[in-house]
């Protein structure tokens, strides 16, 4: 039999969230290749920006952060906004299999930043639209943390810590089997990747103390 070619994720991340990424690529493979029957290698790539990913990246799966946007004073939600738009339609160029945009969780570990809640609430709410205007999925990180919340996951919207990145890298595989993936691989497979990766859930919950 022959092996299904590698699935590609192509990552525009914060450094921070690289781990989770590397969580994603790892749990993916393990759900498709227990699903299929047969080793289905996942490669994972980081890039600078969305801009830089190239058109040999075709059939790939993008997954885009907001995270980096927390940190840009001198650029306004506004032209945020419009730069995100415009790479986001540029990769319709590229033929990839599906792109995504990861919310951001909101814990901060301060009570003294305000000013860092609000901008990452701003930045949530652009995802949204974000996904209105482009077709581009949304992988809501922050709506699942806040279900388990920081406490029990002794983590923050960095997304570290041995839970954090776990639930990090479920939450985006979870996101990939449901929409991101039927081009690629077959609907049967992808089914039962599905159940292979809520399994994974239900371990990482009995890791969490309530």
């Amino acid at each position: 039999m022959t092996s299904p070619p590698a699935l590609q994720i192509e990552a525009v991340v914060h450094p921070v969230e690289r781990p989770a990424l590397a969580a994603a690529a790892r749990q993916l493979a393990d759900a498709l290749s227990t699903a299929g029957g047969s080793p289905h290698p996942t490669t994972l790539r980081f890039s600078d920006s969305l801009a830089s990913i190239s058109r040999s990246a075709g059939r790939a799966v993008v997954v885009a952060s907001l995270l980096p946007e927390i940190a840009s004073p001198d650029e306004s939600l506004v032209q945020t906004e419009a730069r995100w738009r415009d790479q986001l339609l540029s990769l319709e160029k590229l033929d990839i299999a599906s792109a995504f945009v990861c919310t951001i969780f909101r814990h901060v570990g301060s009570r003294e930043a305000p000013a860092l809640i609000e901008r990452i609430r701003r930045l949530n709410l652009l995802a949204v639209q974000l996904s209105h205007d482009t077709r581009v999925g949304v992988i809501d990180i922050d709506r699942i943390f806040a279900y388990f919340g920081a406490r029990q996951l002794r983590t923050d919207y960095r997304l570290g810590g041995k839970l954090g990145v776990g639930l990090a890298g479920h939450t985006i595989v979870a996101g990939i089997l449901a929409t991101g993936l039927d081009d690629v691989i077959p609907p049967d497979v992808q089914e039962h990747a599905q159940k292979v990766q809520a399994g994974m859930l239900n371990r990482l919950s009995g890791e969490v103390t309530w």
